[in-house]
C-alpha cells in the first residue's frame, strides 16, 4: 500500500541492505514492483479526479528521456556511488519538504523560495554528477559488468 503514496523510495534500501541484493538488480526489481502496482493507483486517483494530465505528460516525457540514461548509469557507476547519490537525493528532498512546510507555517520567510531553489539545484546537480561519473567510467574503459555490484544470481 505504501507504494501508492510514493513509498517506492523505500524499496531499494530494503532490497540492498536487508536482502543483500546488488544495487543494479534492486533498481530493476523496484521498477518492476512499481510497474505492477502503479496501474491500480493510477485508476483510483484518476477516477477521483486527482490527476493533472499535463503535468503527468511532462513527467512521462522526462522519464522516457531519462530512463535510458539511468539504466546506463546503473551499469557504469559503482553501486556504492549510486547509493550515496540516492541517499543525498532523498535527504535533500526531505529537507526541501521541511522548508516548504516551515514556509507555510511562517509566511513571509524565505523558506518556500529556499525549498524550490534547493530542490532544483539538487536535481540539476545530481543529474550533472551522474553524467560526469558516467563519462569518467567510459574514459576509464569500465564495462557494464565490471563493477563491484556486477550481476549475481
Amino acid at each position: 500500500g505504501i507504494l501508492g503514496v510514493g513509498g517506492g523510495f523505500m524499496l531499494m534500501p530494503v532490497m540492498v541492505y536487508l536482502i543483500g541484493m546488488p544495487t543494479v538488480l534492486a533498481v530493476g526489481t523496484s521498477l518492476m514492483c512499481l510497474l505492477i502496482a502503479s496501474p491500480f493507483g493510477v485508476l483510483l486517483y484518476a477516477a477521483n479526479g486527482w490527476v493533472l494530465y499535463r503535468a503527468a505528460a511532462v513527467m512521462i516525457v522526462g522519464a522516457l528521456v531519462g530512463s535510458p540514461i539511468g539504466v546506463r548509469a546503473s551499469h557504469k557507476v559503482h553501486g556504492h556511488g549510486l547509493r550515496l547519490l540516492y541517499a543525498i537525493t532523498i535527504i535533500t528532498g526531505g529537507f526541501s519538504v521541511l522548508l516548504m512546510e516551515l514556509g507555510e507555517r511562517f509566511p513571509g520567510t524565505p523558506c518556500n523560495m529556499l525549498s524550490r531553489a534547493l530542490l532544483l539545484s539538487a536535481v540539476g546537480g545530481m543529474a550533472l554528477l551522474v553524467l560526469i561519473l558516467m563519462g569518467l567510467a567510459d574514459w576509464r574503459g569500465r564495462g557494464p559488468d565490471d563493477g563491484p555490484d556486477a550481476h549475481r544470481p
